[in-house]
């Protein structure tokens, strides 16, 4: 009998993974259809404040005008959450910005980033790859939108938009999920986190070959179930990784408990015996 339920117990077990390996696959899923939102909210933000630049209709803003994009520009902070600053680059090198630590690097901004921006044509929407950009005004590491803004009733440049958003504000979204999350790219290995990983960045060079996935990898000399999705934006990808120790825990308990009862059943029928 204790036989019989041992097994039966491991077929629950694995059950219990199949079952617990879905629910983080459908989270991960869930994850990523909230980035893509974001994703597109920030290009939402930027065309709402290339509309209010348009509005101003010059080149050289005065006071006045400098004072309403401001204003215009921690409104939408306020109204897109994801989005920390604003950096805005006239024409005629003049900033406005909102959101931001301190004041920006001009020099530094055109140096950068310009020449990453074509100058003619219908402009794109671009995102950058998450780094360090002090010069943009904010010390943290950054996902970066950048496009230039044109009259839109002239088609002549008016200046270069620039839309961050911090690590902080994207790991956010996994605060209240109690897993482990990581975004990578191949290039830059982990790059947002929302605990200490201690794995190897190459241990999940077999995840940039699939789109989606799970596997169960050794991290530390303990088996961790490893499950991915791409991450909404860029070649970034998310990955969930799980001890599969906690995913096993019911069978854990389980067997504990059979292996107390035949220690306890042998005890008795040793004590009846003699």
């Amino acid at each position: 009998n204790i036989v019989l339920l041992i097994f039966a117990n491991y077929q629950f077990s694995q059950k219990e993974l199949k079952s617990s390996v879905e629910h983080i696959q459908n989270e991960c899923h869930l994850l990523h259809n909230d980035m893509k939102t974001q994703y597109h909210n920030v290009i939402l933000c930027s065309n709402e404040l290339i509309s209010t630049i348009n509005q101003t209709q010059s080149y050289y803003f005065s006071n006045p005008a400098n004072s309403y994009l401001k204003s215009a520009f921690n409104y939408n902070l306020h109204l897109f959450s994801f989005v920390d600053s604003v950096v805005y680059l006239t024409v005629n090198d003049k900033i406005v910005c909102a959101g931001t630590d301190r004041e920006p690097d001009l020099s530094k901004i055109k140096e950068e980033l310009l020449d990453s921006i074509p100058s003619t044509g219908v402009p794109q929407n671009q995102f950058l790859n998450i780094q360090k950009r002090a010069y943009l005004g904010t010390d943290s590491p950054v996902l970066t939108f950048s496009k230039r803004v044109i009259n839109i009733n002239t088609g002549k440049t008016l200046g270069y938009l620039f839309l961050n958003t911090k690590v902080a504000t994207i790991s956010s979204m996994f605060d209240n999920l109690n897993q482990n999350y990581y975004i990578i790219n191949s290039k830059q290995g982990i790059v947002i986190s929302n605990s200490e990983s201690t794995s190897d960045p190459d241990s999940y060079s077999f995840i940039y070959s699939a789109k989606t996935g799970s596997q169960v990898i050794n991290i530390d000399k303990k088996k961790h179930m490893l499950t991915w999705t791409p991450a909404g934006f860029l070649d970034y990808i998310l990955v969930n990784e799980t001890p599969l120790e906690s995913l096993r825990s019911t069978f854990t308990i389980n067997m504990f408990l059979l292996v107390l009862i035949l220690i306890l059943s042998t005890i008795t029928i040793i004590f009846l015996i003699s």
